[in-house]
Order: structure tokens, then sequence, then C-alpha cells
């Protein structure tokens, strides 16, 4: 699908609407990378960026000016940026507009309202003006992943909107045998049902029964994080807590703490002033628990 809108210059953007953990992110990494390595015709210009690390807490403050700042430099502008929001849309959508480019906007529900309010629509005056710049007048694609529609593009013709679904049986399946895990047929299908062929939790589940079971699939009933199915959306947050629990006291989880810190790619210095003996893992494992 992402190939044909590709080809295709009646269609101008393309967006992925699915849950937390389906594979949106991934899909959109792996297309991208056959796009602009491989492939013969490739794109003139391919920028993305993900809103998703700003974090989708209604405390928490969210908006496009980085991208904007970075999406303008990548794009050619070398100029002041305009203080107008709608005017920052407008010129994005020129630049990107008119030539043969792809723009990947990634998890972008942290610039919209919950559908309650305002419909769920964008926050951001330039994101619409983009977008709906986009939508009329757009040489290459433009690529958007959230988890909630964009509604500003409902109704128009050269958009696609397109809900992903969780993975189907027979995909399940694969994904969890390519951990080379043992068991029947049944016991596989146990599995990916027990999970609602939710991706993010079987990569999950099968690294784990990998390493703590010795890859044998019917050892998943012992996992202390569930104690029937999981709920909707809770999959991967459950076996990541059990991760947590079999790696306690291990460097590996210290680690992990540190990491966790961090929402974006982290510098080696930012790491280097955490490992100072006044900081001590403890105080750092705390942290991360408020």
């Amino acid at each position: 699908m992402l190939t044909k809108a590709w080809k295709n210059s009646d269609t101008h953007i393309v967006v992925l609407t699915a849950m937390g953990g389906t594979g949106k992110t991934a899909l959109l990494s792996y297309w991208l990378d056959i796009r602009t390595s491989t492939a013969k015709d490739k794109p003139s210009k391919a920028f993305a960026y993900s809103f998703y690390s700003q974090g989708a807490a209604e405390d928490k403050q969210t908006d496009a000016e980085e991208f904007f700042v970075k999406a303008l430099a990548h794009f050619g502008y070398a100029g002041d940026l305009p203080s107008n929001q709608h005017d920052k849309g407008m010129l994005l959508a020129q630049l990107v507009g008119s030539e043969r480019a792809l723009l990947v906007l990634d998890g972008l529900e942290p610039l919209q309202h919950p559908q309650g309010l305002m419909h769920g629509g964008l926050k951001d005056k330039g994101l619409i003006a983009l977008l709906e710049q986009l939508a009329m007048q757009n040489q290459g694609l433009c690529l958007i992943s959230s988890r909630l529609p964009v509604v500003e593009l409902d109704g128009k013709a050269a958009v696609i909107a397109h809900d992903l679904a969780q993975l189907a049986l027979a995909d399940g399946i694969a994904l969890l045998k390519a951990f080379d895990l043992s068991g029947s047929t049944q016991d596989f299908n146990d599995a990916v049902a027990w999970l609602g062929g939710h991706a993010l939790a079987l990569n999950l589940l099968g690294g784990y029964v990998r390493a703590t079971f010795g890859g044998d699939i019917r050892q998943r009933d012992k996992l202390t994080a569930f104690s029937d199915s999981p709920t909707n959306g809770k999959h991967a947050e459950k076996i990541m807590q059990a991760y947590e629990r079999h790696l306690d006291g291990t460097a590996d989880l210290a680690l992990l703490s540190l990491l966790g810190l961090f929402d974006r790619p982290v510098s080696k210095a930012a790491f280097d002033a955490l490992l100072a003996p006044a900081l001590h893992t403890h105080w750092l494992k705390s942290l991360c628990e408020v």
C-alpha cells in the first residue's frame, strides 16, 4: 500500500492509525529504509521526525517548534523562521511539496487533542497548515502515524487513512518462531491468542521465553505478570515488568534504568555524568520509579 501510494501522483498523504505497540513506527522505518537505500525510484530528500518521545501526557508541553526548525533546515531553508505558526507550516509545505520528497511524521498523537476534546484535532496551527497544504499539492509523499485519526484530513481525496490491525494468527506464530522457540502448533496458537496478536508484546514474549525458559513456549504460563489474558493495551507493559523482576539486582537492570532517563538518543558525555560516584544506582532506580 505504501509503495503504491509513493508511485501514485494522486496520493499525497498516508495516515496509519493503531494502538501503541501495533507496529506503526516499525513498518514506516522498514519501508523508508528500503525506499531510500535499494529502491530504484528514491526520493529527492527524506526527513523523518518522531513526536511521540515528547510524551502524550496532558501535563507535558508538546509543540512542533523543534520539528519545524529541523525540517526547514533539512529542506534547504536558511532564512529567519516566520514567527507565525501558520506561516511556518505553509513555508515547509511549499519546500516539501515542490519536489519528490518523503516526509514522515511519526507518533503524532502528543500534538493532537484527545478524541473527546475538540474531536482529536491538532493543537499546532503550523502542522494544520502544513498537512492541509500538502493534501492539496505534493509531488512526493507525507507519511503519518498516530494513535488517533487526523481529523483535519478527513474526506480529502489525496489522503489515504489506514487502520493497522493486530497481527494475524499466522504472522504472530511466525514472529514467535523467529526466536527459535519450541512447542506444538496449538501452543503457539494459544500464545498468539493470549496476547491478542499484539506485535510488541509477542516480540517481548519471544525474547523472554528464550532467555528464561530455554525457548519452551509452553512455559509462558509461568509468567507471574499475568493471572489471566492481559487487558488490551497492557500486554507489553506486563511482560516488561516480568523482565524487570527477572533482572532484579543485575547490572543489566541498572543500565536500563540509566537509559530510561532519556527519551532521545543520548551523548556519551551525558551518560558519563550519570556514572559519577555521587549518582548511585539506587538513587537512579528510585528516580525512575517516581
